[in-house]
């Protein structure tokens, strides 16, 4: 099978983050981060994919370019800045994870689905607007590869 090209591969996860349903062993209904929070890029985010830099009209031009809808398993959520390092070492390619489900709990050392081969390691940090307010913002975003995986047939 080929491998797709890492510019493919990126476009797929920027997709998927915004796009795909969250998967977890405890969403009981498809949303998609899209449907379930109002997603604000903070002003002084800083957006680096594969080591480049983007701005949020960059990002937004490569989101709303990308037509291919991939279920990516491996996005790790965290609440703030402070923890963006130790998820980042700690999130390893095909091992245990955490995520928020579609209803906003935390799942903690959750193993994704075994047939879905981890490949990359997404991490974004957020901020809460408000307590009762189901708004957040991208305070960071961070992508590191771990390997290009082949197309899936």
């Amino acid at each position: 099978m080929p491998l797709i090209s890492l510019k493919q591969w990126t476009e797929r996860v920027l997709t998927d983050l915004f796009t795909a349903p969250l998967q977890s062993p405890t969403t009981e209904y498809p949303i998609t981060l899209e449907q379930h929070f109002e997603l604000v890029i903070a002003e002084e985010a800083e957006i680096r994919v594969n080591g480049q830099s983007l701005s949020r009209g960059e990002l937004r031009t490569l989101l709303a370019d990308m037509r291919e809808q991939w279920t990516i398993e491996n996005i790790t959520f965290i609440r703030t800045l402070e923890h963006l390092e130790d998820v980042s070492r700690g999130a390893q390619a095909g091992e245990v994870g955490t995520m928020f489900d579609a209803h906003g709990h935390y799942n903690q050392n959750r193993r994704f689905a075994a047939e879905i081969r981890i490949c990359a390691n997404v991490t974004i940090a957020w901020q809460s607007v408000g307590d009762d307010d189901d708004r957040r913002k991208i305070s960071a975003m961070t992508m590191v590869y771990v390997e290009v995986p082949a197309t899936k047939e």
